[in-house]
C-alpha cells in the first residue's frame, strides 16, 4: 500500500493473534516476513514495534508457546532491521 506519501513514524501492534493459531517456527517466519516487507517499503521512516501487553490469559500455553515468547520472537525478527525500534 505504498503510495506517494511518506509517514513520519509506523507503529505496529503485532502478534496476539497469531497467538494460538501458529506454531513458534510459523509465528516467528510470519512475523520477520512482515517487518521486512513493512521496513523495505519505508527504509528511512522509524517503525515501532510495540511488543504484546499484558492481557488476562497471558499464563495460558498456546500454540506459539507462553505469551512472554512473542516478544522475544518479535525482537528476534526485528533484531536486524535498523529502522524498527
Amino acid at each position: 500500500m505504498k503510495d506517494d506519501y511518506e509517514p513520519d513514524y509506523i507503529t505496529v501492534a503485532y502478534g496476539t493473534n497469531d497467538w494460538s493459531k501458529k506454531d513458534p517456527e510459523t509465528y516467528l517466519a510470519d512475523c520477520k516476513a512482515f517487518y521486512t516487507n513493512l521496513s523495505r517499503n519505508y527504509p528511512t521512516v522509524p517503525i515501532f514495534a510495540i511488543t504484546p501487553i499484558w492481557r488476562k490469559v497471558t499464563e495460558e500455553v498456546k500454540m506459539a508457546g507462553r505469551f512472554e515468547d512473542l516478544e522475544r520472537m518479535i525482537r528476534l525478527a526485528t533484531e536486524e532491521l535498523p529502522n524498527v525500534k
